[in-house]
């Protein structure tokens, strides 16, 4: 199975600067007289900014799963229930991430090689559905899918991906 995952990342960037900045009026001085005087000099300033980040993100994965079944007939009704693994060969980002400090990473070689590694891992899939038949070779479905990545984690990282996805579905089967 090839999977795109697509997310919105929409995160702020907050970024502060100090320098030391030369003023034409950088320090002042009060007379007894009232008298203000203004002499130019060095001043450190600090600045703070903030942007906003809005960008879409990709994850890209490989997998090829391996389910068992039942199937329940019922006349012209058919249960199922599935349970599977999903080894997974494959992964690849194009984006922008956060690590836990929320410093932006945009660099996609590092946060491959760092968050988003090709090593083997095992995921867990559950399916259940039910499906009737129109005719002979054309049926209507729902179905009822469950999926978590790193259901067995086999790299021993820090980081996993954690990403964990329940989706319903209907569809028309036809029979070729």
């Amino acid at each position: 199975t090839f999977q795109t995952i697509f997310e919105k990342y929409d995160g702020t960037a907050v970024s502060t600067n100090e320098a030391d900045v030369f003023r034409d009026s950088a320090f002042y001085y009060e007379l007894n007289d009232g008298q203000i005087y203004y002499e130019p000099g060095l001043v450190s300033e600090t600045t703070t900014f903030s942007r906003q980040i809005v960008k879409n993100n990709f994850l890209y994965r490989l997998s090829l799963p391996v389910t068992f079944g039942k199937k329940f007939n019922f006349g012209k009704t058919q249960l199922a229930a599935d349970l599977g693994v999903k080894p997974q060969f494959y992964q690849h980002f194009s984006g922008i991430v956060a690590d836990e400090d929320y410093f932006h990473l945009f660099d996609n070689q590092i946060i491959n090689s760092t968050y988003y590694k090709n090593d083997f891992d095992l995921g867990l899939l559950a399916n259940l559905s039910a499906r009737y038949a129109l005719t002979a070779s054309t049926q209507i479905g729902i179905g009822l899918r469950y999926e978590k990545e790193d259901f067995l984690n086999l790299r021993k990282e820090a980081f996993i991906s954690r990403y964990e996805m329940i989706g319903g579905y209907l569809g028309i089967y036809r029979k070729f």
